[in-house]
């Protein structure tokens, strides 16, 4: 079976990385010309922490791509209900950072597989903040489906929640899973992966005071997937 791709309504997925510096290309040299400042996109992307129904601990892994893309599976993700039932998981994601630059998740990619009942709608909530309190959220919806699924969940250019410069943060991102409606069967869903693209986030420059104190890469800390 084809693998629908669906997205939120009036929001774009891009092929390429986001640069708020003047509409910079991603693979443009800083303003200083130096080709010692010629920016890249974060590297060593890595879960830190999981927490949630939707992941407990020894649910989930990841691998990285070639391209420092980030692949978490779960094993639990798993709902079956003939009414509303709500599923959650919260990531805990650090990388190592562009020198003199910060960045923000524009994006994520839930893979799955589901066999809904109709009226019964899958909603995936996404959300991502800097600190414990999320800031920026999208969501999107599937119905009438039963096969797998590539969905994606875009956030609104204008809220972007962007690391601090120079100073140590991480990203968190929460997943809901949500199943809306009432039918007469159960239906079932269940999230397999969800994929996070450095080449597909937004990047900010750092003001020059701040990017001179900005020291190596990013530590991460807590219970690993």
């Amino acid at each position: 079976m084809s693998r629908p791709t669906r997205r939120c309504a009036g929001s774009a997925v891009l092929a390429a990385a986001v640069v708020l510096a003047g509409q910079t290309p991603v693979a443009a040299v800083r303003e200083s010309g130096s080709a010692a400042d010629s920016f890249a996109p974060v590297t060593g992307l890595r879960v830190t922490a999981h927490s949630g129904a939707g992941c407990p601990a020894g649910s989930v892994t990841s691998t990285t791509g070639p391209d420092d893309s980030l692949r978490v599976a779960f094993s639990a993700m798993k709902l079956r209900a003939a009414g509303r039932t709500v599923l959650s998981c919260r990531l805990t994601l650090d990388a190592e950072r562009p020198a003199g630059w910060t960045w923000a998740v524009r994006q994520l990619r839930y893979e799955g597989e589901a066999a809904l009942v109709d009226p019964v709608r899958l909603q995936v909530r996404a959300a991502v903040g800097v600190t414990s309190e999320l800031s920026t959220t999208a969501t999107a919806t599937l119905g009438s489906l039963n096969g797998t699924f590539a969905l994606d969940t875009a956030f609104p250019p204008e809220s972007l929640t962007y690391l601090p410069c120079g100073m140590k943060a991480f990203v968190h991102t929460q997943m809901d899973l949500v199943l809306a409606g009432v039918a007469d069967a159960p239906s079932t869903v269940g999230v397999q992966a969800v994929a996070f693209s450095p080449a597909q986030f937004a990047y900010r420059e750092c003001p020059p005071a701040v990017a001179s104190r900005q020291r190596g890469p990013d530590q991460g800390g807590g219970r690993s997937g």
